[in-house]
């Protein structure tokens, strides 16, 4: 139920991907930040082994969208800016220094849909990366 999902208390994190691009290691993280006295913030960054210097050699371009949907549909959000680097250790320093695509939870309603094989909801994440 997508109510469970947006009334919980906690806050969630997905497994790491990993990206290679340019022999260099990237890795998209998304999290779902609660509670605490605040409203939620969905977190979608990705960060580069590597300082500020040599993140700033490269482009993140990265959509969230529905499902399986068309990539750019009408439910759709996107970043498009520098690469965050590792030594960025929490989501609140990545929304403040402008290092990720940040969405409230009546924006991932109109995303997330549920999968009628599975049950679980879903969302889909393109992540291109390009060489400044």
């Amino acid at each position: 139920d997508i109510s469970a999902i947006m009334n919980s208390t906690r806050d969630l994190n997905w497994k790491l991907e990993g990206i290679k691009f340019d022999d260099k290691i990237f890795f998209l993280k998304v999290s779902c930040l609660r509670g605490r006295g605040r409203s939620a913030r969905w977190i979608f960054q990705v960060q580069m082994l590597g300082g500020e210097d040599r993140c700033s050699q490269y482009t993140l371009n990265l959509v969230v969208f529905k499902g399986s949907s068309e990539l750019g549909g009408k439910y759709s959000k996107s970043y498009c800016g520098d690469v965050c680097p590792i030594d960025i250790s929490s989501c609140a320093e990545a929304v403040d220094k402008d290092l990720c695509l940040t969405m409230t939870d009546k924006s991932m309603e109109k995303i997330l849909s549920k999968n009628e094989i599975t049950g679980n909801f879903e969302f889909s994440v393109m992540v291109n990366i390009f060489k400044s």
